[in-house]
């Protein structure tokens, strides 16, 4: 009856007026202590959530990189890097080494001048920043697959257009500075566009994989 009473007045359906004073206080410490409770159970749950998320988030980060498309477009975002650091281009005169091209445009190696550093230079550093930049943005685009399908794509392409540009750049060089009379030996720098274009397509492949595993999964649903 005790219960009743208490859970009756609890719900508001019997007024406080009908109880004793004895009465009105347990009820009065009942609800503080519920307060208490509640306010506990939420602080409770607030740091169970911060747990799990940080619990679960290696594991989200681990089904990130355990995805083979992972690994290709950071091997090709490293090509895009290393353009930065390796010649594109020997320029021979016999076995003589007259100058090299690189990212920071064409170095002459008897003089220790640059003979020419704007045009072919500033698209350079372009395309070495997208085909370094655009399959690192993919990597991390792995919940939006829609996205990092497009993305790759465009990672694919531009590596393309890079690897195109170069082979035109340093005949245009060698006709511009030295009017032909000049061999061209390609350099690693030249080599590591066309090496990350196998990488984007497997990556792009991938991707459309998932993405089509998902939405079969969904038409079964």
């Amino acid at each position: 009856m005790v219960c009743e009473t208490l859970v009756f007045c609890w719900n508001g359906t019997v007024q406080e007026s009908f109880l004793s004073r004895c009465d009105i206080a347990m009820i009065q410490q009942i609800r503080r202590s519920a307060a208490k409770e509640h306010e506990k159970n939420n602080n409770l749950k607030f740091i169970f959530v911060l747990y799990i998320n940080s619990y679960l988030w290696p594991f989200q980060l681990r089904r990130m990189i355990q995805r083979i498309q992972t690994i290709y477009l950071f091997l090709a975002a490293i090509c895009g890097a290393l353009t930065f650091f390796f010649t594109y281009a020997h320029f021979l005169q016999g076995d003589v080494k007259v100058a090299e091209y690189a990212m920071f445009g064409v170095f002459n190696v008897q003089s220790d001048t640059f003979e020419m550093s704007g045009p072919y230079a500033f698209p350079a550093w372009v395309f070495g920043a997208l085909t370094t930049l655009l399959p690192l943005i993919a990597i991390f685009l792995y919940k939006k697959r829609p996205v990092q399908y497009r993305i790759a794509r465009l990672a694919f392409l531009a590596n393309l257009t890079y690897a195109v540009y170069l082979f035109f750049a340093t005949d245009a060089i060698a006709e511009t500075l030295y009017q032909g009379d000049i061999s061209v030996l390609h350099h690693i720098g030249f080599y590591l566009p066309v090496a990350a274009l196998p990488l984007c397509f497997l990556a792009v492949r991938g991707i459309k994989k998932d993405e089509a595993l998902v939405k079969s999964l969904d038409r079964i649903r």
